[in-house]
């Protein structure tokens, strides 16, 4: 059975979202909507958003969190799904330092290896 997708909105400061179920493209639009009603109310820098009770993640919902992110929001939480899109879209970097063993590079290693990546392009 599928679980949908939902944005919980906290009222503490700083404001979270906390992303939960499945969340691919068609939850998109809700959580930009949301971090951009927020964001104007709060202040983009006040929002953090929480990931720790995805159980999914594509890489289209990916890049909304990143977008969201590049405009000011703090990203929290550590979802087994992410980690599993972070190692498959080489973005495992992004992991805290706690799991790094679980592509078995440090962060000083996964900065060289986008580097080389990042030339050879």
């Amino acid at each position: 059975m599928a679980v949908g997708f939902g944005v919980d909105v906290s009222r503490l400061q700083p404001v979270t979202l906390v992303l939960s179920g499945e969340f691919d493209q068609a939850g998109v639009a809700e959580l930009e909507e949301t971090f951009r009603w927020v964001g104007a109310r709060h202040g983009r820098s006040n929002v953090i958003i929480d990931v720790s009770a995805l159980e999914f993640c594509d890489s289209a919902a990916w890049h909304a969190v990143e977008r969201c992110c590049a405009q000011g929001a703090t990203l929290q939480g550590s979802a087994p799904c992410l980690r599993r899109l972070f190692y498959l879209i080489r973005h495992a970097h992004l992991l805290p330092p706690d799991l790094h063993e679980l592509r078995g590079l440090d962060r000083t290693s996964a900065r060289h290896l986008l580097s080389e990546e990042a030339r050879a392009a």
